[in-house]
């Protein structure tokens, strides 16, 4: 078996492992966000939801007091207005698509990785066609990404990968030098 040379297939691929790899962080980020969106509307109608209930008992001992029936019809209303957008956004559904996406692009960035690392030339032209075919597939199936995750992603890999080329600087060459 010929070892792996550098080769237009190869550099291919290095292009998709890094496109694949921002839009699992943007997927996994915007899942996060979408999940923590969900529970914060949904801890908001919680809460407004106890006072209604709680001054509603409240107001029955004093009925004459028109600002507290006033404060409970206006925040049943807020909480009634919360809860339609919180289903209307349907953060629970949008937070697992999201992170199903996250998890298969990851699972195709470790199969391009494994490719690149023991693969030749001639076999990553015949794996090509299969790469390509499950990344449009994924982005068929895949939800939209904010713009703003995608801008995230993209520095988060940029940071990472100037680390990287640092920290390689300093690794010791072959024969210990």
């Amino acid at each position: 078996m010929s070892t792996p040379t550098h080769s237009e297939e190869r550099s291919l691929m290095h292009r998709w492992q890094k496109d694949i790899r921002m839009y699992q962080i943007a997927h996994l980020r915007t899942s996060a966000r979408s999940s923590t969106a969900g529970r914060l509307l949904g801890l908001i109608v919680t809460i407004f939801s106890v006072i209604v209930g709680t001054s509603i008992f409240a107001s029955l001992n004093s009925s004459n007091s028109q600002a507290i029936l006033i404060t409970v019809g206006v925040i049943s209303l807020v909480a009634t207005v919360i809860s339609g957008v919180n289903s209307f956004l349907n953060y629970g559904e949008r937070t697992e698509r999201h992170q199903a996406a996250g998890i298969k692009y990851g699972s195709l960035r470790r199969r391009i990785d494994e490719c690149l690392a023991t693969m030749t030339d001639d076999q990553l032209k015949e794996e090509i066609k299969t790469i390509r075919s499950a990344v449009d597939q994924l982005e068929q199936e895949s939800p939209v990404i904010p713009q703003k995750y995608i801008d995230e992603a993209t520095r988060h890999i940029s940071a990472s990968s100037s680390k990287s080329i640092t920290n390689r600087a300093y690794e010791p060459t072959e024969g210990g030098e």
